[in-house]
């Protein structure tokens, strides 16, 4: 078994699954919506079913391309410009994290405010217009 484990380490070496300490953003949404298009394509048959499984196993092989990969870079890259595109669609729903803040959009002019995390519900004033509002962090 450590003869194993010491080739897997060794194989793993230098990948971005390893490097990532697993899955990032993009591959966890890449995965869970491979796993959503396998369980809606159950009900279907013909050509749908074959189209929806054929999506999903192809998201699934993407995924498995992005872990093992040695571009490390090239990775990343795709990691960020997935979280700015989905930053918007984030911060619809309840705010994006940040380390140790959340951020949130002023309900007025739409810029971002970050607070500090684990407060409960605060009240927020924007810099730039001083809107008030309050959210949970």
């Amino acid at each position: 078994m450590q003869k194993f484990t010491q080739k897997l380490i060794a194989f793993m070496t230098g990948r971005y699954g390893l490097y990532a300490r697993g899955f990032d953003t993009l591959s966890k949404w890449m995965f869970y919506i491979s796993l959503g298009l396998t369980v809606i394509s159950i009900p279907f048959f013909g050509v749908v079913r074959l189209i929806l499984s054929v999506a999903a196993f192809a998201l699934l092989g993407w995924v498995i391309f992005r872990f093992l990969s040695k571009n490390i870079n090239a990775r990343q890259n795709e990691n960020m410009r997935f979280i700015r595109m989905t930053d918007d669609l984030r911060m619809l729903f309840g705010g994006m994290t940040e380390g140790d803040k959340k951020i949130y959009r002023c309900p007025k002019c739409r810029t971002k405010v970050r607070v500090p995390k684990g407060r409960g519900k605060i009240r927020i004033t924007c810099p730039k217009c001083k809107a008030e509002f309050i959210k949970k962090t």
